[in-house]
């Protein structure tokens, strides 16, 4: 009983530690992440720039595709929208009616990465929103020739595109794939003091691990390796104190 009481004290006190932790970090991560987020948006710009000789080469959609996928719908949204519209008046053709196209395109991609985004995060799940995002882009651009030339020819708008369309998927799958396995890294530079607190919380406080959007799964992960640690406690005071009783019966 002594233990329980003492168990569920320690337990309040890590709740209110992690609510004062939070408070006065999340305000200021959040920021962090815009900021890094506008310097990979400012990457993706830059890539789409070097690129543009290159057709339907450039990493700011699968960009716009991982930051949705892995932080949440807005975050892929806002970088991906921008960096179109300020993109197009550094590359070749400008800004026309097809940026409109453009930014809702990559919209539309980045709303269905976040949504797959929130049912797994597995390599295949990544790879999936991806083509879907990518796909779903082709077709919204595709679209501007009916608007831009007046064009109604199903042909002339999906089957002409086509060898870029397919060239667009390919190349942003690969893209994906790199920045798949550079996820960790990623997330760690990105949110890395959100993530300690998340762990801490998933360790020692599940229920504001919930409130944190943790996944039940991590959750009881690290609740694996807190009991690890509480048995290895356990362990070594159990031999400390058979050592303490060794040594005083020892004593002359």
């Amino acid at each position: 009983m002594i233990n329980n009481t003492k168990e569920v004290l320690l337990t309040k006190d890590v709740e209110n530690e992690i609510s004062v932790e939070l408070s006065s970090t999340r305000l200021q991560e959040k920021w962090k992440v815009i900021a890094k987020l506008a310097v990979f948006t400012g990457i993706g710009i830059a890539g789409r720039v070097a690129l543009q000789y290159l057709p339907s080469v450039e990493p700011l959609t699968p960009l716009a595709i991982a930051f949705s996928y892995f932080f949440g719908i807005m975050y892929g949204v806002v970088p991906g929208s921008l960096g179109f519209w300020i993109s197009n008046f550094l590359v070749w053709g400008g800004q026309g009616p097809w940026t409109i196209f453009q930014v809702a395109g990559i919209a539309a991609a980045a709303l269905i990465a976040g949504l797959v985004g929130k049912t797994t995060q597995s390599r295949r799940g990544f790879l999936l929103a991806t083509a879907l995002g990518v796909l779903a882009y082709e077709f919204i651009v595709d679209l501007s020739w009916v608007f831009t030339f007046g064009d109604l020819n199903p042909i002339t708008i999906f089957i002409v595109p086509l060898p870029f369309s397919i060239t667009h998927l390919i190349t942003s799958l690969g893209f994906a794939l790199a920045l798949y396995e550079a996820r960790d890294k990623l997330l760690d530079y990105l949110k890395g003091e959100v993530n300690e607190i998340k762990v801490f919380a998933s360790r020692y406080s599940p229920s504001i691990a919930r409130k944190l959007g943790v996944p039940t799964a991590r959750i009881n992960a690290e609740l694996t390796v807190r009991k690890h640690y509480n048995d290895k406690q356990v362990e070594f005071n159990r031999w400390m104190e058979t050592g303490d009783r060794l040594l005083k019966r020892d004593k002359p």
